[in-house]
This record gives C-alpha cells, structure tokens and sequence, in this order.
C-alpha cells in the first residue's frame, strides 16, 4: 500500500508584472492630473504676490509724500534712485541710514562676502533676472517723455540725453515753463532740477486724477535699485530726439520711439 503524504497546498502571493506596469500607469496618470494645477496654484500665489508688492510700494509712495508736504520722490535726486527714497516706509529705515552715511557699503559688503542683499518688496518671484538677484528691481516708475534714439531695424533703445522736463517742443531753441510744464504732465517721477520742482499728490489730482495715473509698474528692463540710469529704475514713452517737431495750427506734434513710430498731438 502507499502512503499518502497529507498537507495543505501552499499559495503566493504578489504582484505579477502586468499588475506592476498598471499600477505604474495609473500613479503617472494620477500626476499629470496633478501638475497642471499645481503649477497653476503656484503661478497664482506668485501674481499675487507681485500684486502685493505693487500695493505695498504705492502705499509707501503716499506715506512719502505725507512726510514730505505731498511731494512725491525724485526719479533719482543725484545721488540715490526712488527706491531708495522709499525705504524708510517699507520697514528699510536702518539701511537707509547706511546709505545715507556711506554709499559704498553694500558694493563693498557684496565684494567681501558675495552675499545678495535682496528685498523682497522690490522683486516679482517670477522675475528670472532680479528675483534673489543683488539689489534685484522688477518694478519701475512713471517717468513720463523721455529723449532717446531708436534703431528702427532692431528696436535697440540709448538714452540720447538726460531725462529731464528739458523739451524743446516747438523747436524754437529755448525750452519755456509751459514746455517745462507739458513735459512734466506727462509723468510722474522726474529727477532733480535747477528750479526746485517736486511733483505732488496734488498736481497729479488736479491733472488725470490719481486713479487714472500710472505711477508703478512692473517692467523687464529693471534692473537695479542702486542704479540712476533711466531704463533701469523707470519707464518712458520715447520722444527720439533726431526728429523735427511739427506745428500744425493748435498743434505741436512729435514723433515718438520705441518700437512703431506714433503721431502724438498736444492741444
């Protein structure tokens, strides 16, 4: 007789490669769902935030000109761009008193040590060239006219004179006060000048209104908050300086650069 080995038949358990590859499948399924919103969570909370950066410098911009009979700062008054002039109002007081007692000390301190010093209110997060940057801008003021040439072939924009409300409209050889006058409603921020002129909340009430004014913005040919050079801390509508003005009647008109040449008229 033979003997009957008893015992329970022995099962295994797992995956085989076909459940693998599904679970696989449905994991990267699952994350692409998931990226785009995401992405477009994180894309909003960086708009929002250059929104708030935006708020919070227009906000320092009216505490400025609260301390200061409403005159509103200075494109750059010679020695420190706008930025700088607003740094007592964005919690900064301390190193606008360093600047103010030596100039040189945060290019020296970044040569020493190659520390960025970077302020947050001053960059958008989703600016590639000044977010985390050394003294990153992302943001520029109304500047109004300003002189410059423009190449027509490849749009390449040079300063052709200091930004000043120096425009001679009529081409008479002399810039009048109501020259003087008509560039400077054209902006808002302007550098300083022999005949003491501070814009204030009040001129810009009494002209377009503050609700309908620009007064900052974001751009991407800020650069640098140290910086005095126009396109870096400003925006300006182009008036290019190798054309003639013309008088038709009433009218004055100029031609204005960048990019397409605009006929502008002024009554």
């Amino acid at each position: 007789m033979q003997r009957r080995t008893g015992g329970r038949r022995r099962f295994r358990f797992g995956l085989s490669r076909v459940d693998v590859l599904v679970v696989i499948c449905l994991l990267g399924l699952l994350f692409a769902m998931l990226m785009p919103a995401t992405r477009s969570t994180r894309g909003t909370a960086r708009r929002m935030e250059c929104q708030s950066n935006l708020k919070n410098l227009a906000l320092a911009t009216t505490n400025y000109a609260s301390a200061n009979g409403g005159r509103l700062p200075f494109l750059e008054d010679g020695q420190f761009s706008w930025p700088v002039a607003l740094m007592p109002y964005l919690d900064q007081a301390a190193l606008w008193r360093t600047l103010q007692a030596d100039p040189a000390v945060i290019e020296n301190e970044w040569e020493r040590s190659r520390t960025p010093l970077h302020l947050k209110v001053l960059t958008c997060p989703v600016d590639v060239f000044n977010a985390g940057q050394h003294v990153g801008l992302s943001y520029v003021a109304n500047a109004g006219w300003g002189r410059f040439l423009a190449d027509p072939k490849t749009d390449a924009i040079r300063e052709a004179h200091p930004h000043s409300a120096e425009v001679d409209w009529d081409r008479d050889g002399s810039v009048s006060e109501h020259e003087r006058r008509l560039t400077r409603a054209t902006g808002v921020f302007w550098r300083v000048h022999e005949d003491g002129f501070q814009l204030t909340l009040d001129n810009v009430a009494e002209g377009d209104g503050q609700g309908s004014t620009i007064l900052l913005t974001e751009n991407t040919n800020a650069r640098n908050w140290l910086s005095r050079e126009t396109f870096d801390i400003g925006f300006v509508v182009g008036l290019n300086s190798t054309e003639a003005a013309c008088v038709v009647g009433p009218l004055t008109c100029a031609k204005l650069t960048p990019h397409r040449h605009l006929e502008r008229c002024f009554r």
